[in-house]
């Protein structure tokens, strides 16, 4: 496995809810393997107060990726990914966008938006 995560400062309640984390996963082999794992959570607060920003994590199998093509020599130039049909959410607040596909799609919103805001800024 191979990944990478990143810290957004701008991804705060406003954009994401506090303590929710919302994952896909892509490209299941035939052992029902992930390939792609795709990840973001929300801000969270420590214990002395102060709020964390959330991020977003994608962690990829290699070798698999490999074995089927979609990454080294005689790869494509360029593969889509297609997700699975629903994401999965963990956290406090999993229970509230547990089957809400509509709320999930704002999320998706919020944060692209909150994307294209911290860009210009």
């Amino acid at each position: 496995w191979l990944g990478v995560a990143g810290i957004f400062g701008f991804i705060n309640n406003q954009y994401f809810p506090e303590d929710l984390s919302v994952t896909q996963v892509f490209l299941r082999d035939a052992n029902n393997k992930p390939g792609v794992i795709a990840s973001v959570f929300g801000p969270s607060t420590a214990i002395d107060g102060t709020v964390r920003p959330g991020g977003i994590a994608l962690f990829a199998n290699v070798k698999q990726l490999l074995a089927n093509r979609i990454m080294g020599e005689g790869a494509p130039a360029e593969t889509t990914l297609y997700p699975e049909t629903y994401p999965t959410v963990a956290g406090k607040r999993a229970n509230e966008y547990r089957g809400q596909y509509r709320r999930l799609q704002n999320l998706e919103s919020g944060l692209a938006n909150g994307f294209n805001q911290a860009r210009q800024n």
